[in-house]
Formats: C-alpha cells, sequence, structure tokens
C-alpha cells in the first residue's frame, strides 16, 4: 500500500465586496431592497434610512456613484429623497 501526503496551503483571495470595486466613495446609499438613495448619516443603525424598508446597509446598501455609473442621464450626482431609482430600464 503507498501512502501520498499531499500539503494544503491557504491561499488569501482579495475580498470580491462591491466596495472594494467602487468606482468613488459617495456620501449616498442605494437601497437594493426599496430602490431609493439616502444620505449615508441617516441611516437607521446599519438599516436602511426609509421607515417603510427593512434593508440593511451591509446587504442592500450600494455605494450611489457605482448605481450611477453609465448612467449619469438618469441618476442625478445628489439623489432625491424618497424617489425610486430601478436598476431595470423602464
Amino acid at each position: 500500500m503507498t501512502v501520498v501526503s499531499i500539503q494544503l496551503t491557504t491561499v488569501r483571495q482579495p475580498p470580491t465586496n462591491r466596495k472594494v470595486k467602487s468606482v468613488s466613495e459617495s456620501v449616498f446609499i442605494w437601497c437594493l431592497h426599496c430602490e431609493r438613495a439616502y444620505h449615508r448619516d441617516k441611516a437607521r443603525g446599519g438599516n436602511c434610512a426609509y421607515d417603510d424598508c427593512d434593508g440593511s446597509v451591509s446587504f442592500d446598501g450600494w455605494n450611489w456613484n457605482d448605481i450611477r455609473e453609465g448612467r449619469e442621464d438618469r441618476y442625478p450626482a445628489s439623489p432625491e429623497w424618497g424617489k425610486v431609482y430601478s436598476q431595470y430600464d423602464d
């Protein structure tokens, strides 16, 4: 019987988190859950700033500049409070 020994090495990969791929950090966050944007200072303890949304900043919050990239004609630099910014073309 032959015994083969294999040494496993852990390879650390850079995070694939969307925040790492960010075009540039924005003061605005877009919520995937409700599709509205808000100033990051208005986040409610790690949750979306809108009372009728239970989205999480860490799971549903996207950097506004990443959302705007390539759609600057439809998404302003400073989003309007309460307005829905759908990611699907109408």
